[in-house]
């Protein structure tokens, strides 16, 4: 252009701008404006709305720009404030963009889509759900236009990521259902705890159908968030079916999974009763199965309320739903004979799971040797110790503690001997046992 003598115009300064906008390159971008004012060429807005894209990424170097254009008497548009509230965004000033965008309102200037989506993203990533939700909402109904499914799936990462369930509810709607976009894995665990905390079973059952969807095996803790948003809303029954329908033999649920159910079903006898009542109801419906892990809710909840004739009426009817009892069912009636110290019981008990092939575990020793422990004569308690090692399980810190504490109490010097075993197998001893066998010892001299 030099050589011909060709002399460029704002369009070709305009143009050359919008290069140096799509590269950021906001020093020479100032330089160009300086030869632009040197050949008498004022900048137009098209010029300036460059220089403000130029800026997005630079610290301060919006306002230069900004007093530029109110120089020149150059009027702000939503192009404009796109690349204002962008630069904002850039640095995560989220107040400076609700700002503008406020400015915008009072102006009546309605943001571009891509302005909204930028404010989305910006408070989403600043864990600011709510602030997110209601942009975009408000975005929504001030245009005809509608926020894109990836906009909204921001939304809804950030809102499962605090569990904000208005966020959740209403994006994955519009993201998922509307927008037909597929959250990851993670994302979809966290809207369904989200699910399971706000008492939402039908989000927490189309979450579960997404993640078949992409191939990825039921594991226990998307039973337990089902189960638990369940329980939220109320739905017992439902609760307890909700097992055998995402995990019908039992391959990965455990009593954990059913922590909620128990909870619920715990608080009174009449609530006792009433699950009982389900279970009874569930082995009558041919679409429905009962198992064990229901069984034992019922059973614990009895035990929990100490109601040990009631627990063995719901195990002696376990046949009656086709269940087998298994060590887990065992463990907790033993529980309960240990709250009423009730050994002739836990013998019954111990006889039926061997003649049912039942196979102790850690936690049947435990409980049966406390139970020993809790009769005026205990003897049985160390025979059982040593079958438990001899049965190649470890006892646990509990038994040896429970054991030091009855010696105690007896005068009997074998606490010695486990307290021994105890810092032998490398447990700690509490400091209220320490501080039991130090006063005993100043008792003793």
């Amino acid at each position: 252009m030099i050589e011909y003598e060709i002399h460029p115009d704002t369009e070709t300064y305009s143009l050359i701008l919008q290069l140096f906008a799509k590269g950021g390159y906001y020093d020479e971008a100032w330089a160009l404006l300086g030869d632009m004012e040197a050949v008498g060429i004022n900048p137009d807005k098209s010029c300036l709305d460059s220089m403000l894209s130029c800026a997005e990424n630079v610290p301060e170097g919006i306002h230069p720009v900004l007093q530029t254009m109110h120089s020149l008497g150059i009027t702000l548009d939503a192009v404009s404030y796109h690349h204002i509230i962008s630069h904002h965004a850039n640095f995560l000033n989220i107040p400076m963009c609700l700002r503008v965008l406020e400015e915008m309102q009072n102006q009546g200037i309605v943001p571009k889509i891509e302005t909204a989506d930028i404010i989305v993203s910006a408070a989403s990533k600043a864990k600011m759900p709510k602030l997110a939700l209601d942009v975009a909402l408000l975005f929504e109904k001030q245009s005809t236009r509608k926020l894109e499914g990836r906009t909204w799936m921001k939304v809804l990462i950030a809102s499962a990521d605090m569990f904000y369930i208005e966020g959740v509810q209403i994006a994955w709607e519009r993201a998922v259902v509307e927008g037909r976009f597929l959250p990851d894995e993670g994302t979809m665990n966290n809207v369904l705890n989200t699910a399971a905390r706000h008492g939402l079973p039908q989000l927490a059952r189309d979450v579960i159908t997404h993640l078949q969807g992409i191939e990825v095996p039921v594991q226990e803790h998307h039973v337990a968030a089902m189960v638990d948003s369940l329980v939220a809303a109320g739905e017992i029954k439902h609760a307890f079916e909700a097992v055998h329908k995402y995990d019908p033999d039992t391959l990965v649920s455990t009593s954990r999974t059913m922590h909620s159910l128990f909870r619920a079903v715990s608080k009174d006898v009449e609530s006792v009763d009433r699950a009982y009542g389900y279970l009874e109801e569930m082995a009558n419906d041919p679409e429905s199965k009962v198992n064990v892990l229901g069984l034992n809710v019922v059973i614990a909840a009895a035990v929990a309320l100490e109601d040990m004739q009631r627990a063995m009426g719901i195990y002696k009817a376990a046949s009656d739903f086709s269940v087998k009892p298994n060590v887990d069912t065992i463990n907790t009636l033993l529980s309960g004979c240990i709250l009423l110290s009730h050994r002739s019981l836990g013998d019954r008990i111990m006889t039926e799971a061997r003649d049912d092939n039942i196979k102790p575990d850690t936690g049947t020793y435990e409980r049966y040797i406390i139970l020993c422990l809790t009769q005026p004569t205990y003897e049985d308690a160390f025979f059982y110790l040593e079958e438990m090692k001899g049965a190649g399980f470890k006892p646990t810190a509990k038994v040896y503690d429970s054991i030091i504490r009855r010696t105690l109490r007896a005068h009997d010097s074998r606490w010695k001997l486990a307290m021994a075993e105890l810092l032998e197998a490398k447990y700690r001893l509490s400091p209220d046992l320490k501080a039991l066998i130090d006063k005993h010892e100043l008792t003793e001299t």
